[in-house]
Formats: C-alpha cells, structure tokens, sequence
C-alpha cells in the first residue's frame, strides 16, 4: 500500500528514543509541532477509551497493563506489538510503536474522585512486593493487600488518569487529553453539547487550567472538546437549552486557562457544527460568502462535493459550490477568508479569528491576561502560527461510520477545503480520529484510509498526524485490540498504520506539456477552449487565447493524462466539442505535445407533445413548461394547449420535469411522461406528456422539518425528512413532486436527488425498494405542503403530507 523504512531505521528509532527521558514543551512552526529541543514531533497515535465511561482505561479485567513474571503487558500491544506471543504482529515491518496516546475522560473526573468501579481493573495480576508489575501501579497499596499479595483497592479517579499518564511517560508515549464530553458517565452526556444547566463554561475553565498546573509532564495537548456539533464557530446556539456558547468562546476558555496555567501545552481544536450546514458562518450555505472552483473541476460523487454553474456570484470560476460532505469534527470551512475562496483560493481568515477570539476572552473574563498575549500564544506573534499552540483536529470515517464516504478523486478536494487550507496557510492539522474494522475489498472503511486519508496525509507530508480510533476492542468500529480478553491484534490494521506511517513520500517527477486546438471547422465564435488534463489527483487547466497555437505548462506531474474540453458554441447555437477524448503520457525532463480537435456536435431533436382523457381535457390556451436538464445545463420550453413543440439538443441524456403537475382546471389530472430521454445524433425522439387521474390514498409522506433563523434572516434555513408510505412497492424510477413555499435553493439532499424550480421541487428517489426515507436541507424557512404526487410503477398517485 505505501513504501515503508527498513528494519534498520527501527532499530536507529529505538535507540534514539532509548537514550533518554526527554523534557516535554511543545509548539508549532510551519505547520508542524516541535519539543522544547526544537525537534519534530510524530504523532503516530491511537486511542484509548474507558475514562469517559468508567473513569479508567478499558480492556484490562483479564489482562495485565505491564508485563508481570513472563506474563506480557497490554502496554506492549503499543510500543513492541513483535515482541509479544498471540500478538498476530509478526515483525516490525508489520507493527506500529506509537508515540502518542489519546485519552477519552470526562470532566467530572475532577468532581466526584471516588466515582469508579469497585474493580477496574483485574486485581490478580497485581503483587505488593512488586508493585509497578501488572496492573500495580493503579492500585491503591495504602489499604493494603490481600492474602495472596494482591491490592484490594483501586486509586481514586484523578489518580488514575496521573497514574495512567505517568506509566505512558515511561514508554516515551505522550498524551492528549480528550475532553469527550460533559460531566457523567457514557454516552448519555455526549450530544454535541459543552455546558450544561449544573456546567458552565466557566467550569470548564476551571477544570482545564486546575489540571494542566500538576499534569504529569508527558502532556502534549488539551482536545479541547470532542464533536461538539451543537456550536457554531462564531456565534452561540440559542437553539438549545441551554444556550450553547460559540465555539470560540470555548477554544478562548482553553486557551486562558492553558496559557496562565502551563503555557507549553497546545490546544487540539475539532470542528463544531453538524453533518448538514448549519453555521451561518460557513461560505458553503451562506448567502453572502461563496466557495467558487473552475469549471473543470471534476466531480465523482455529488453528494460528497455539489457544484452548481453560477457566474453571478462566481464570474472567473464559475462553479459554486453548494456542499461539501463533512463528519463530525470535521468543517472548518467557516474559518475560510471569503475574499479569496470565491477566486477558488483556499486561505485561513486568521485576522478574523484572532478578532474573534479576543473578543470572546474578553467576553468569558476568565482571567486578567491581555487577551492579546494569549492570541500571540496560541497563533503566534505574527499569526502564522510559528511559535504558536493551536493545532487543528479534524475527524474522518469511512460510510461504515459516516453513512457515506469520498473517492480517492474527490477526497483532496473535500479535504482541501474542509480543514487542508488550515495546514497551508502554516497550521498543523492532526486527524483526532479516524477508525474502522470493514476490511476490503467490502467497502466502507479500509478503502477510505487506504485510498484516500493515507495518500493524502503522504502528500502533505504529514503522514504521522493521526490518532486512531481506537486501542480497545469493545468500541464501534472495533478498535485495533482484536479482543479485551488476550493480547491479540488485528493484524491487517497495524500494517496498515505502520505503512501510513512509516511511508516515505515518493519523489514526484516533472514533465512540461503542450496543447493544441486546430480552428475547429465551420466554427465563427469568439470563445476558446479550456483544456483538462487528469492523472489520478493531478489536474492542470490549459486556457488558450488562440488556434492552431500551442499552449505549455512547465512542472506537470509525470503520468498518464486523459484530455477534455469545454464546449464551444457559435452566435446561432452550434456547439463544437473535441471528436474524441484524448490521451497524453507526461515522461520526465521532457516536453509531450497533444492536439485536440474540434468538431460540430451532433444534435438530435425532441418533439414534446400534451394530450389528456376525457377526464382531463386540455385547454387550446394552457401553456406547458417543460424542462430538460443534462449536466449542469438547465433550459425550457412552452408547449401551448396540445400542439407539439420540436427543440434541437446535442446528443446526450436529459431529466425532463413538467410545469404545472396537476392540470389547473382539474387538479385530480395529473402528468405522467418519461423523466429522462436519450437523444441520439439525426433522430427525433418523443416527449408524450399525458395527463389523466390518478389514484388517491395509495401512499402518504409524513415530513419532519427543521428550520433556523427567521424568514427575513439570509442564513436561514430548513432541514426537512420525508417519510414515504405506499400500498405496493416502489420500483425506479420513483419521482416525488411537491409545490412549496419559503424555501429558495435546495443546498443538500440524501438519499435522492432534488431540483426546484419556481417553487416545484422534484425529488428523485436513490434506492425506493429499499431506501424510501428521502431528505434535503434548503435555504429559507419552508411551508409545509398539504399534499403531493408520487410517479412510481408506471402510476401517478396524490399523497398526503402530514407533519412527522
């Protein structure tokens, strides 16, 4: 999968790290972290769950933390998984020894200290004369021991963690604290939220800065709170009750604390806000910040990144984006500066940041420090982030976790503008969590990190910046331990992390390549082609100012690029497109000349005709809009009464939608007509729109929606679940048809796929065997309709919307 270090680079690692216990303070420079020593830090990390649950680590009622007699520790699993019989690891050419641990706890550690269980852990593999074997070091040998020598109590919970942290200390294993969610224990307290009615943001403060003063000196970093997908960046969420403060109030809470507390710990900052666009801050779904990319950005999968052609609001590149796929902890797009995101160029508003989080530190009032030396502190003094202490966490899963995933294609991109800018404009990132245990070829989770997180962390050079989710077996996804009752691994996931980090970042070589377009013949416009060049992650856009001329591009990645270009088309609407797709391999040191040529395209005809039954006349004066959509061009047509209507189209396939659905004079009259047609070159096809009752109660849609703002707000929206009921099965294609009211452009949509126009939103079902649960996210505050049409096996049917 990657190309990886020899044996002897280990054994070089090994004694280097073996020399001696270093002096931990970290900060950051050039995107990277540095000890106080100035030397790079590696993550290499993993996760180790059971604190936030239990107030200790998890997976040790059987097994021993460290090797007691000849019996091997659990410890060993992270830093020698080789060494250790059963482990499945067989060298370290398979194995990871990890060098940073994330801790899952949960503040109230700090508040109700006795709050464990009456045996954590597994008292047998302890021994008072030998008290750091096995599971001693968490025993509390005060109170004694058994007959057989064994502890017959635990520490209390803060002990635990600082006993924890020191035993890490000893292997050289560094700590990230995850504070994973508010007071209590399990899950039940991890919904997104900071504060609650008995947490303030002030206790959290509290919390941070009482621990970090005594924290054991292996302490890299505060995370400063786990997916906290109920705040938004820059403004609080009246949404909740209680009122969740903006996220930067938290980050600013962090930082006072930390900075008046023990000032060489950096802060680990998730992205807040929810799967769907919900921050009004984020150029995304604003109405007033826009993300724009060039037209030929390719695109596999749009409901992982959706463009829309928009030159109103992207006049040099033209395509919007209108949604970008993101989990839990992973968008960051609200910290863009949108002066340069709309000219397709992704940058870090640090100035607004660094504005935002003085203010929110003078708000909070924490603390009497100039807010400005703590911003110096944690963006550095020219905030460039050198000399710095905030590093980025975003989180990433595969569709085992997330539901769905991105391509080796359109990860970059995604990832580029969710939280990659971050890392280019001189902040490091660290991937906070990313797990699995779906093994390929079944996809889902292996072939997420292997195909596209690892390729990507290699070419930022950054392949060390993970913490895997998780150590323990007991956990969703299953972790790396294939099972919290032995010592054994999975072995597939250590090989995979040691090759991600263990990979050497290939030496890309360089080529120059040239292109051009002979005058295409017949042709009389003043347009010129842009030309695409795509190898694998490697684009490059040929813009050319002339014919028969030839266009070059220095330093283009070696490869083999498929060539495609953008249509042409003459003052009377004739379009000319390259006569086939061309290719060109791209050799080292060398120049590789391609011609791509231009010809008419081939049309074909669509004639459109309206007819209805005797139940369903229609009028000589009705006016028909039909709609016919292919890529991202949209156009119409009107069709008066029943007299047909001929439109020439390039050779391709179209959607075809109706205006109105149901016949005005008699809205039990509805259309049935193909949703799609083929058009081939010199063939006329048929559009037959035939409108005739339908059939009423033979299904239902029950509509759960969501809204934020108010309709004058321009970020307002709505989230909207629809809920299909029908008699017999649904089969494809599967179109439901709604009139509605407030909303104003669809930003997102699962499960189907959605266009609205003048208000008509057609939703075409993914999957309605099987997957009949369809939804959308919309700008504006929506109206629920009272009713509306289901075309599915070969009927028309009137369903009733009621509220969920």
């Amino acid at each position: 999968m990657f190309l990886k270090y020899s044996r002897l680079i280990y054994l070089l690692t090994g004694l280097i790290f073996s020399s001696a216990q270093p002096t931990w303070a970290f900060n950051t420079k050039n995107g990277n972290i540095y000890d106080a020593n100035g030397n790079q830090i590696s993550i290499d990390g993993i996760a180790w769950i059971g604190f936030q649950d239990s107030n200790f680590l998890g997976g040790l009622w059987n097994v021993p933390f460290n090797p007691m007699g000849t019996q091997h520790g659990v410890i060993e699993l992270l830093t020698s998984p080789w060494t250790v019989p059963g482990s499945n690891v067989t060298s370290a050419d398979n194995g990871v020894s990890f060098k940073a641990m994330r801790l899952a706890i949960q503040p109230g550690i700090w508040h109700n200290a006795t709050s464990v269980q009456s045996s954590p852990f597994n008292f047998s593999v302890t021994d008072i004369n030998n008290k750091e074997e096995g599971n001693g070091p968490f025993c509390d040998w005060s109170k004694g021991a058994d007959g057989s020598g064994h502890c017959i109590q635990s520490k209390t919970a803060p002990d635990l963690l600082t006993a924890t942290m020191n035993e890490f200390n000893k292997q050289n294993i560094l700590v990230m604290l995850d504070f994973h969610h508010r007071p209590g224990l399990g899950d039940n307290f991890r919904d997104g939220t900071v504060i609650a009615a008995d947490y303030s943001l002030k206790d959290y403060h509290d919390d941070v800065a009482n621990f970090v003063k005594t924290a054991p000196k292996n302490l890299l970093g505060i995370d400063v709170y786990n997916e906290p997908h109920q705040l938004f960046w820059y403004q609080d969420n009246t949404q909740t009750t209680p009122v969740q403060p903006s996220w930067i109030k938290v980050i600013a809470a962090a930082a006072t604390a930390v900075y008046d507390s023990k000032a060489d710990t950096l802060l680990f900052v998730e992205g807040p806000g929810g799967t769907e666009g919900n921050d009004p801050y984020d150029p995304v779904f604003s109405n007033t910040a826009t993300i724009c990319l060039p037209s030929s950005t390719k695109i596999d999968d749009s409901n992982v990144v959706s463009l829309a052609n928009d030159p109103s609001r992207c006049p040099t590149n033209m395509m919007r984006v209108t949604n970008i796929g993101s989990n839990w902890g992973e968008n960051f797009r609200s910290l863009l500066d949108t002066k340069q995101s709309v000219n397709g160029v992704a940058k870090f508003d640090v100035t607004t940041f660094r504005s935002q989080l003085i203010q929110a530190i003078q708000t909070n009032n924490f603390s009497s420090t100039d807010p400005n030396a703590i911003a110096d502190w944690l963006l550095g003094a020219n905030n460039d982030g050198n000399e710095g202490h905030l590093v980025f966490a975003p989180h990433l899963y595969g569709s085992q976790v997330a539901g769905w995933q991105s391509d080796a294609n359109d990860s970059p991109i995604r990832f580029d503008w969710n939280f990659g800018f971050l890392l280019n404009s001189g902040f490091p990132f660290v991937i906070g969590e990313l797990g699995y245990d779906v093994q390929m070829p079944a996809p889902g989770g292996q072939d997420f990190f292997v195909k596209s997180v690892a390729p990507y962390l290699i070419n930022k050079k950054i392949n060390h910046n993970l913490f895997f989710w998780t150590f323990n077996n007991a956990d969703y996804p299953v972790g790396l331990r294939a099972s919290d009752s032995d010592l054994s691994l999975f072995a597939w996931k250590e090989q995979d992390l040691h090759d991600l980090f263990s990979a050497i970042t290939p030496v890309q070589q360089y080529g120059k390549l040239c292109v051009t377009v002979p005058t295409p013949v017949g042709y009389t416009g003043t347009q010129y082609p842009v030309i695409n060049a795509s190898a694998g992650s490697n684009h490059y856009s040929f813009s050319l100012t002339a014919f028969d001329t030839s266009t070059c591009m220095d330093n283009v990645a070696t490869g083999t690029y498929t060539l495609t270009g953008t249509t042409l088309t003459n003052s009377d609407g004739i379009h000319y497109v390259p006569s086939q797709t061309n290719s060109a391999v791209v050799t080292q040191n060398t120049e590789t000349d391609v011609s791509v040529k231009y010809v008419q395209e081939p049309n074909g005809n669509l004639t459109i005709s309206v007819a209805g039954d005797s139940n369903c006349t229609i009028n000589s004066n009705q006016i028909f809009t039909v709609t016919y959509s292919s890529g991202s061009s949209n156009n119409s047509v009107q069709v008066v009464g029943t007299t047909p209507k001929s439109v020439s189209l390039p050779v391709g396939s179209y959607t075809i939608s109706v205006s109105p659905l149901q016949l005005p004079s008699n809205t039990q009259c509805a259309a049935k007509f193909n949703s799609t047609v083929n058009i081939t070159a010199n063939n006329t096809t048929q559009e037959a729109i035939q409108y005739s009752v339908v059939a009423t109660n033979n299904c239902s849609v029950k509509m759960q929606c969501g809204t934020w703002g108010t309709p004058q707000d321009p970020w307002a929206g709505s989230s909207c679940n629809l809920y299909i009921t029908t008699k017999s099965p649904m089969t494809k294609p599967a179109v439901l048809n709604m009139v509605t009211n407030g909303i104003t452009a669809i930003t997102g949509v699962w499960n189907a796929t959605a266009n609205l126009t003048n208000g008509n939103l057609t939703m075409t079902l993914s999957d309605p065997i099987y997957v009949p649960n369809i939804g959308f996210n919309a700008s504006g505050i929506i109206t629920l309709p009272t009713q509306a049409t289901l075309t599915t096996n070969g009927q028309t049917n009137t369903c009733p919307v009621n509220p969920a």
